[in-house]
Protein backbone atom coordinates (compact mmCIF):
# COMPACT_ATOMS: atom_id res chain seq x y z
CA UNK A 1 0.00 0.00 0.00
CA UNK A 2 2.90 2.31 0.77
CA UNK A 3 4.26 1.81 -2.78
CA UNK A 4 0.85 2.70 -4.17
CA UNK A 5 0.69 5.94 -2.19
CA UNK A 6 4.18 6.78 -3.35
CA UNK A 7 3.45 6.14 -7.05
CA UNK A 8 -0.11 7.47 -7.26
CA UNK A 9 0.56 11.26 -7.21
CA UNK A 10 3.11 10.93 -10.00
CA UNK A 11 0.81 8.70 -12.05
CA UNK A 12 -2.11 11.05 -11.43
CA UNK A 13 -0.09 13.95 -12.81
CA UNK A 14 1.06 11.89 -15.80
CA UNK A 15 -2.43 10.67 -16.71
CA UNK A 16 -4.03 14.07 -16.07
CA UNK A 17 -1.67 15.63 -18.58
CA UNK A 18 -2.19 12.86 -21.14
CA UNK A 19 -5.93 12.55 -20.50
CA UNK A 20 -6.71 16.23 -20.93
CA UNK A 21 -4.44 16.66 -23.92
CA UNK A 22 -5.78 13.55 -25.65
CA UNK A 23 -9.36 14.63 -24.96
CA UNK A 24 -8.81 17.99 -26.66
CA UNK A 25 -9.76 16.78 -30.17
CA UNK A 26 -13.05 15.40 -28.83
CA UNK A 27 -13.76 18.69 -27.03
CA UNK A 28 -13.18 20.62 -30.24
CA UNK A 29 -15.43 18.27 -32.20
CA UNK A 30 -18.27 18.54 -29.67
CA UNK A 31 -18.09 22.30 -29.14
CA UNK A 32 -17.17 23.63 -32.58
CA UNK A 33 -18.23 21.03 -35.13
CA UNK A 34 -21.15 19.27 -33.43
CA UNK A 35 -22.21 22.59 -31.88
CA UNK A 36 -23.80 21.04 -28.81
CA UNK A 37 -26.68 23.28 -27.72
CA UNK A 38 -25.82 23.54 -24.00
CA UNK A 39 -22.03 23.55 -23.59
CA UNK A 40 -22.43 24.78 -19.99
CA UNK A 41 -23.67 21.29 -19.04
CA UNK A 42 -21.84 19.30 -21.72
CA UNK A 43 -18.35 20.49 -20.75
CA UNK A 44 -18.63 19.53 -17.04
CA UNK A 45 -20.10 16.16 -18.09
CA UNK A 46 -17.15 15.52 -20.40
CA UNK A 47 -14.66 16.66 -17.75
CA UNK A 48 -16.20 14.32 -15.16
CA UNK A 49 -16.00 11.33 -17.54
CA UNK A 50 -12.40 12.22 -18.44
CA UNK A 51 -11.59 12.48 -14.73
CA UNK A 52 -12.98 8.97 -14.29
CA UNK A 53 -10.59 7.59 -16.93
CA UNK A 54 -7.66 9.57 -15.52
CA UNK A 55 -8.31 7.99 -12.11
CA UNK A 56 -8.68 4.50 -13.61
CA UNK A 57 -5.34 4.72 -15.43
CA UNK A 58 -3.65 6.35 -12.42
CA UNK A 59 -4.80 3.57 -10.09
CA UNK A 60 -3.96 0.75 -12.52
CA UNK A 61 -0.45 2.04 -13.12
CA UNK A 62 0.11 2.67 -9.40
CA UNK A 63 -0.84 -0.82 -8.24
CA UNK A 64 1.94 -3.30 -7.62
CA UNK A 65 2.57 -5.24 -10.80
CA UNK A 66 4.11 -5.01 -14.26
CA UNK A 67 2.54 -1.63 -15.14
CA UNK A 68 4.13 -0.03 -12.08
CA UNK A 69 7.61 -1.31 -12.91
CA UNK A 70 9.26 1.24 -15.17
CA UNK A 71 11.47 -1.28 -17.00
CA UNK A 72 8.84 -3.98 -17.47
CA UNK A 73 7.91 -4.57 -21.12
CA UNK A 74 4.19 -3.96 -20.43
CA UNK A 75 4.89 -0.64 -18.76
CA UNK A 76 7.19 0.43 -21.59
CA UNK A 77 4.59 -0.65 -24.14
CA UNK A 78 1.85 1.34 -22.41
CA UNK A 79 4.08 4.42 -22.34
CA UNK A 80 4.81 3.98 -26.05
CA UNK A 81 1.12 3.41 -26.83
CA UNK A 82 0.25 6.57 -24.92
CA UNK A 83 2.89 8.55 -26.82
CA UNK A 84 1.53 7.27 -30.13
CA UNK A 85 -1.98 8.34 -29.08
CA UNK A 86 -0.59 11.77 -28.16
CA UNK A 87 0.98 12.10 -31.62
CA UNK A 88 -2.41 11.19 -33.13
CA UNK A 89 -4.05 13.89 -30.98
CA UNK A 90 -1.44 16.44 -32.17
CA UNK A 91 -2.07 15.53 -35.79
CA UNK A 92 -5.80 15.88 -35.16
CA UNK A 93 -5.26 19.40 -33.83
CA UNK A 94 -3.30 20.23 -36.98
CA UNK A 95 -6.26 19.07 -39.07
CA UNK A 96 -8.54 21.36 -37.07
CA UNK A 97 -6.28 24.35 -37.72
CA UNK A 98 -7.73 24.69 -41.21
CA UNK A 99 -11.24 24.98 -39.79
CA UNK A 100 -12.60 22.74 -42.51
CA UNK A 101 -15.47 20.47 -41.51
CA UNK A 102 -14.43 17.64 -43.90
CA UNK A 103 -11.09 17.33 -42.05
CA UNK A 104 -13.02 16.09 -39.00
CA UNK A 105 -13.64 12.81 -40.87
CA UNK A 106 -9.91 12.01 -40.64
CA UNK A 107 -9.78 12.43 -36.86
CA UNK A 108 -9.96 9.13 -34.93
CA UNK A 109 -11.87 10.87 -32.13
CA UNK A 110 -14.69 11.40 -34.62
CA UNK A 111 -14.91 7.66 -35.27
CA UNK A 112 -14.69 6.84 -31.57
CA UNK A 113 -17.34 9.45 -30.78
CA UNK A 114 -19.65 8.11 -33.47
CA UNK A 115 -19.17 4.56 -32.20
CA UNK A 116 -19.87 5.75 -28.63
CA UNK A 117 -23.01 7.56 -29.79
CA UNK A 118 -24.15 4.45 -31.67
CA UNK A 119 -23.54 2.37 -28.54
CA UNK A 120 -25.50 4.86 -26.46
CA UNK A 121 -28.36 4.76 -28.96
CA UNK A 122 -28.30 0.97 -28.82
CA UNK A 123 -28.47 1.02 -25.03
CA UNK A 124 -31.37 3.48 -25.33
CA UNK A 125 -33.30 1.14 -27.62
CA UNK A 126 -32.76 -1.69 -25.12
CA UNK A 127 -34.34 0.58 -22.50
CA UNK A 128 -37.28 1.29 -24.82
CA UNK A 129 -36.22 4.79 -25.92
CA UNK A 130 -35.70 5.87 -29.50
CA UNK A 131 -33.06 8.34 -30.73
CA UNK A 132 -31.53 9.09 -27.36
CA UNK A 133 -28.65 10.79 -29.18
CA UNK A 134 -30.82 13.90 -29.39
CA UNK A 135 -30.18 14.40 -25.68
CA UNK A 136 -26.45 14.36 -26.34
CA UNK A 137 -26.82 16.94 -29.11
CA UNK A 138 -28.87 19.11 -26.75
CA UNK A 139 -26.09 18.87 -24.17
CA UNK A 140 -27.91 17.09 -21.34
CA UNK A 141 -25.47 16.14 -18.57
CA UNK A 142 -26.05 12.39 -18.12
CA UNK A 143 -26.19 11.49 -21.84
CA UNK A 144 -23.01 13.50 -22.58
CA UNK A 145 -21.32 11.94 -19.54
CA UNK A 146 -22.32 8.44 -20.65
CA UNK A 147 -21.22 8.92 -24.26
CA UNK A 148 -17.90 10.38 -23.07
CA UNK A 149 -17.39 7.37 -20.78
CA UNK A 150 -18.06 5.03 -23.70
CA UNK A 151 -15.75 7.02 -25.97
CA UNK A 152 -13.09 6.93 -23.26
CA UNK A 153 -13.46 3.16 -23.10
CA UNK A 154 -13.06 2.89 -26.88
CA UNK A 155 -9.99 5.15 -26.90
CA UNK A 156 -8.54 3.26 -23.90
CA UNK A 157 -9.11 0.01 -25.78
CA UNK A 158 -7.27 1.46 -28.77
CA UNK A 159 -4.37 2.51 -26.53
CA UNK A 160 -4.24 -1.03 -25.12
CA UNK A 161 -4.25 -2.46 -28.66
CA UNK A 162 -1.48 -0.09 -29.73
CA UNK A 163 0.42 -1.11 -26.58
CA UNK A 164 -0.13 -4.79 -27.41
CA UNK A 165 1.53 -4.32 -30.79
CA UNK A 166 4.29 -2.31 -29.10
CA UNK A 167 4.91 -5.31 -26.80
CA UNK A 168 5.40 -7.49 -29.86
CA UNK A 169 7.84 -4.99 -31.39
CA UNK A 170 9.71 -4.41 -28.11
CA UNK A 171 10.10 -8.13 -27.44
CA UNK A 172 11.16 -8.77 -31.02
CA UNK A 173 13.85 -6.09 -30.88
CA UNK A 174 15.03 -7.35 -27.47
CA UNK A 175 15.25 -10.87 -28.87
CA UNK A 176 17.30 -9.65 -31.86
CA UNK A 177 19.70 -7.77 -29.55
CA UNK A 178 20.05 -10.88 -27.41
CA UNK A 179 20.78 -13.06 -30.43
CA UNK A 180 23.20 -10.49 -31.91
CA UNK A 181 25.04 -10.25 -28.59
CA UNK A 182 25.39 -13.99 -28.18
CA UNK A 183 28.61 -15.57 -29.33
CA UNK A 184 28.40 -18.86 -31.11
CA UNK A 185 31.26 -21.34 -30.84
Amino acid sequence: MNDFLQRFPRQLGHWTLHGLFNALPSFIIVIFFMKVKRPETAIPAMLLAITFWILVFSVITSLKGPLAEKDHVLSRALRLGTRIRTVIACLSLVLFAGGETPAVVFVPDTWCGMAALAGYNYLGTLAGERNVSQYVEQGHFFPVFTVTLIEGFIISFLIVMISFFCVIVLQSSARRRLIAGATFR
